[in-house]
């Protein structure tokens, strides 16, 4: 980055999952999306706000090398093994399995009418999304009793038995690729 004066350089060492940087998306809101050959991350102007990987978030494969973001404001990651779109809380990704021409997708872009084109190793495939977005999940805890309302659960005492009931419909993602994350208790998510 440029102030005017000097240059500003990311690495691994501010914050960059890898300094191997293949692919860069600016957002409107200025934040800007950098991939990368160890995941993706988001830079809002002053830091690292965000950093996603294979292995913790579900991200077909490491190497970011294409990024978009579609007119519903959802960003589009293009790896060697497909493309993955996430909407804040699931991971959907397209392969070969789903119709994609090749899974190498390297570049992507969207048309007038909102079709997502997928530059591959092995063509180009339209692809046109659904206008029905995925439910929202419906989430129950069970400790002594069910609570479908997660607002009325009492504290849990540590060593208390706790049962995670989710329900969500999902026809647009194939059941192995499926991913959910759910926040029980607001606050900074972290993965085991």
């Amino acid at each position: 980055m440029f102030d005017g004066k000097s240059f500003q350089n990311f690495t691994t060492t501010n914050g960059l999952p890898g300094n191997d940087v293949l692919a860069f998306h600016s957002d409107l809101d200025g934040k800007v999306w950098i991939g990368t050959d160890h995941g993706v991350s988001c830079y809002d102007g002053e830091r690292f706000v965000a950093t996603y990987r294979r292995h913790q978030d579900q991200m077909p494969h490491n190497f970011v090398q294409a990024i978009h973001r579609d007119r519903r404001n959802l960003p589009w990651f293009g790896t060697p093994a497909g493309a993955t779109r996430f909407d804040g809380r699931v991971w959907s990704t397209l392969t070969t399995r789903d119709g994609l021409i090749g899974n190498n997708v390297q570049t992507i872009c969207e048309d007038k009418e909102g079709a997502i084109w997928f530059g591959t190793d092995r063509g180009i495939t339209r692809y046109q999304p659904k206008q029905a977005f995925a439910s929202t999940p419906v989430v129950a805890v069970e400790t002594d009793r069910l609570f479908e309302n997660i607002s009325e659960l009492p504290p849990i005492l540590l060593g208390q038995r706790v049962t995670i009931h989710l329900a969500v419909t999902d026809d647009k993602t194939r059941p192995e690729t499926r991913r959910f994350r759910y926040q029980v208790v607001e606050g900074r998510s972290s993965t085991a």
